[in-house]
């Protein structure tokens, strides 16, 4: 794998009223190669040079300092837009949780206590996923989480008897 470094130096010649200015270029094979510029290019760059766009600049990046330390709401150009894609799937993944949670209230008897497993089993689906949902009707309302009894038990849920 070859790695490029890049390194800058000017130097400042007068040639027919031109000022160059140089960048090297090196490379671990240790060959050099050079790539020239007119001043005319940077002179450009500088005449467009605006304190506004700075002034913009420190003031974005500002805001932004204050959405990671949430401080603010995010700003709306950071905002992503969801797509119809995005919102089928959401609304696909509404519809599946509420179906289980509704089998889950169903096919689990009154005041028994059952752990994902069971749910598992009932239901048809992974034991990883029954625990989310189970998890999920926790944080909703519709369980109750039993402590572990042991250190390695399984959580143990009771209906509560709120509905989906």
């Amino acid at each position: 794998r070859l790695r490029t470094y890049v390194w800058s130096s000017r130097l400042r010649a007068t040639h027919e009223s031109t000022v160059w200015t140089r960048y090297f270029r090196w490379s671990m094979s240790s060959t050099r190669t050079c790539e020239v510029k007119p001043m005319d290019d940077m002179m450009d760059n500088i005449l467009e040079f605006n304190a506004e766009d700075v002034l913009r600049e420190k003031i974005l990046a500002f805001e932004r300092k204050q959405v990671k330390a949430k401080l603010r709401p995010p700003l709306p150009c950071d905002v992503k837009v969801k797509t119809k894609q995005e919102n089928a799937l959401i609304e696909q993944r509404k519809v599946e949780r509420t179906r289980v949670f509704n089998d889950v209230i169903e096919l689990m008897p009154d005041n028994f206590l059952f752990n994902c497993e069971d749910v598992a089993e009932k239901l048809c689906i992974e034991k990883p996923s029954a625990s989310t949902y189970l998890k999920q009707m926790v944080d909703r309302g519709y369980l109750h989480q039993i402590p572990k009894s042991q250190r390695g038990d399984m959580f143990r849920f009771v209906k509560t008897g709120n509905t989906p």
